[in-house]
C-alpha cells in the first residue's frame, strides 16, 4: 500500500534561474554566493550612490581654467595655499579634498564714485575708472592674502585714499584750475606707491566727473569770470600805456629832428610830398603861399 504523496518540499524547489546563477557563481565561495544572492538590490544601491558621489565630487576634482585665467590651490594635506606655483589655462585635476580657486587675470576695470575733502574742508564728488590687473608672479601671494575679494578688501580702500590725499592739498579753485593730466598723474603716483609689493599692478587712472556743491561751483564760475576781466582790462591798460609811450618816443625824435634840420616837421613832410607828386608826368599847378610856415598848394592842371 503507497502512501500518498505529499510533494516536494517549497524550500527544495530550485528556480531555472537561481540554477543558472549557481552554475555562473560556482567559483565563488558558498557564503559569498548566499550574500549575492540574498542582496542583490543593496548592491543597485552601492552602485547609485558611488555614481552620486562620483558626479557630486567631479566639480572638486575637475576644473576648467579659461582663457586669461589663472588657478591657485589650496591643498588640506600640503600646508594650505601653494605658493610656489599657480594653473595655468586648460583642464585641471586636483584632489577632491583640495580646492582649486581660480582668478581672472586680465586688465580689469573698477569704478565708483567718494565723496573726499578739500585743503578748506569743503566736499568733493569724485567719479573715477582706474584699471589694474593682479601681479601674475605673486598670485599665489594675493590669494593667501587677500582672497577673491581684493578688489574690495584691498583696491577700493587705497583708491579712496589716494583721492584723499592728492585733493586734499588743494582748495577747490585751485582744483578747478589746474591740469587734468597733472592732477590724474599726482594720483596715480600716489595709488601705485601705496599697492607697491601688493601683488596689484594699477595701468592707468581716470577722472570721470569732478563735481563741487552748486552753490560753490558758482562762486568759483564767478571768481574765474571776474579774474579774466581783471586780466583783460590790465591787457588794455598795458596796451594803452605803450602807445603812449611810443607816441611820447615819437614826438621826442621830431623835436630833435626840427632842432637839427631847423625845419618844422610839417614843412618838411609838405616838401616831401611836392617832391613825390612833382615826379608824376602829369601837368600840375604848384602855389607857394608868401609866408615861410606856409605849405604849398598843389592842383592838378587842365
Amino acid at each position: 500500500m503507497f502512501g500518498r504523496n505529499s510533494g516536494p518540499d517549497p524550500d527544495d524547489v530550485i528556480e531555472d534561474d537561481d540554477l543558472e546563477y549557481e552554475e555562473d557563481s560556482s567559483w565563488l565561495p558558498d557564503w559569498l554566493r548566499r550574500w549575492l544572492k540574498r542582496s542583490g538590490i543593496y548592491l543597485i544601491i552601492g552602485v547609485l550612490l558611488l555614481g552620486f558621489l562620483a558626479v557630486t565630487l567631479s566639480s572638486r576634482v575637475f576644473y576648467q581654467i579659461k582663457t586669461g585665467e589663472r588657478g591657485v590651490r589650496w591643498s588640506l594635506f600640503g600646508g594650505g595655499t601653494v605658493l610656489d606655483r599657480d594653473y595655468p589655462e586648460g583642464l585641471r585635476i586636483v584632489s577632491p579634498w583640495d580646492v582649486l580657486y581660480i582668478y581672472d587675470v586680465r586688465v580689469q576695470e573698477v569704478n565708483d564714485t567718494v565723496v573726499v575733502l578739500s585743503s578748506n574742508g569743503l566736499p568733493v564728488t569724485v567719479t573715477y575708472s582706474v584699471r589694474y590687473r593682479p601681479d601674475l608672479q605673486k598670485l599665489p601671494y594675493l590669494h593667501q592674502t587677500y582672497g577673491p575679494t581684493f578688489v574690495d578688501t584691498l583696491l577700493k580702500p587705497e583708491i579712496v585714499s589716494a583721492l584723499r590725499e592728492v585733493l586734499g592739498n588743494y582748495r577747490p579753485e585751485e582744483i578747478y584750475s589746474r591740469s587734468e593730466q597733472g592732477l590724474i598723474d599726482e594720483i596715480y603716483q600716489s595709488l601705485a606707491a601705496q599697492v607697491t609689493n601688493r601683488y596689484v599692478i594699477i595701468q592707468t587712472v581716470i577722472i570721470k566727473e569732478l563735481r563741487l556743491t552748486p552753490e560753490l561751483e558758482g562762486a568759483i564760475n564767478q571768481k574765474l569770470v571776474d579774474e579774466q576781466n581783471a586780466l583783460a582790462y590790465e591787457f588794455r591798460l598795458n596796451r594803452e600805456r605803450s602807445e603812449a609811450q611810443r607816441k611820447e618816443i615819437e614826438a621826442g625824435g621830431i623835436r630833435q629832428f626840427e632842432t637839427t634840420a631847423g625845419i618844422s616837421i610839417l614843412k618838411w613832410r609838405g616838401i616831401e610830398a611836392t617832391q613825390e607828386l612833382a615826379k608824376s608826368p602829369n601837368a600840375k599847378i604848384v602855389i607857394i603861399g608868401p609866408g615861410e610856415n606856409q605849405l604849398p598848394v598843389l592842383l592838378n592842371g587842365p
